[in-house]
């Protein structure tokens, strides 16, 4: 495994099978999750994502989760009631923190000024009709790096309308570096290039589109427009891994400066499906032993 493949997808997939479309059960997802955990490319995978109101459902299945890989690690969506859910957070980590740990909160943007310290990285995700700008603006006034705050972007959906232009992806990159705030991503992008959904009539983002294009930005300092150029690239050949530099094109960045963008800048993504990103990534040949030619 090249170190720069390893770095820039560890832990990147949040695994959201609850969710549409998969829509699972909860014993099922968290079956699943338990799974990968175990498997071959468990170091892909990141958080199990649990609705804050479904906390006390999941507490008694965390029992059947394998304790080998340590603590189940959650992302709590909330209920739309941030106190209620920071006190059902509370309790879980009070009874059973030496099985579960709760690594992120995501909320919408019109809780933003009723949400205290939760102790644990909070995404704030617009809420429909807001002003993306705006919201990176008070998300960046309560970001702290000992209570950390971050931009939330939805990427897709069930429908064409679900889907953010190329632009306004480049854009809220573009703003959230400015702003040196966190952001993760959700929906959308199970895939790892930009592509066509002639079900749908969109271009699809894809997550290494997303991810490199974050990761370079965060590196060199790229304009919106050199954003904008790596979410709209469609030739897998345009990218580049090798030993130490991952490539878009002329420009490169380093193992290293990779692992500075995913801790403090482009985080995760959430996925209904882990085992088609896996796949995505696999058939592409960067979960084999490459040589930089």
């Amino acid at each position: 495994m090249l170190p720069t493949v390893r770095a820039l997808f560890s832990q990147i997939i949040d695994y959201a099978g609850l969710f549409p479309p998969a829509k699972l059960q909860l014993d099922q997802a968290l079956r699943n999750y338990d799974r990968y955990r175990q498997g071959t490319e468990a170091w892909l995978l990141g958080r199990f994502f649990c609705p804050a109101a479904r906390l006390t459902e999941l507490v008694p299945l965390a029992d059947e989760v394998s304790p080998l890989q340590g603590p189940l690690l959650l992302s709590v969506l909330g209920s739309g009631n941030p106190s209620r859910d920071q006190q059902a957070i509370s309790e879980v980590l009070e009874r059973h923190s030496e099985r579960i740990v709760v690594g992120g909160y995501e909320c919408k943007s019109t809780e933003l000024d009723v949400i205290d310290g939760f102790g644990v990285p909070v995404f704030v995700e617009p809420a429909p009709g807001a002003d993306w700008s705006a919201v990176v603006a008070a998300v960046a006034r309560r970001h702290q790096q000992a209570n950390p705050f971050g931009f939330k972007l939805r990427c897709g959906g069930e429908t064409a309308a679900a889907f953010p232009t190329s632009q306004q992806v480049a854009q809220v990159l573009a703003e959230c570096r400015a702003a040196a705030i966190p952001i993760k991503f959700t929906a959308g992008l199970h895939h790892p290039l930009r592509h066509a959904d002639a079900s749908l009539g969109v271009k699809q983002h894809g997550f290494l589109n997303v991810f490199a294009a974050g990761i370079l930005a965060d590196a060199q300092g790229l304009s919106t427009q050199d954003i904008l150029r790596i979410i709209e690239e469609e030739d897998a050949k345009a990218f580049h891994f090798g030993e130490d530099l991952v490539s878009w094109r002329d420009r490169s960045v380093s193992a290293r400066e990779i692992d500075a963008a995913r801790l403090g800048f482009v985080t995760s993504f959430g996925s209904c499906s882990f085992e088609e990103p896996v796949a995505d990534l696999r058939e592409m040949g960067l979960l084999e032993t490459m040589n930089d030619e």
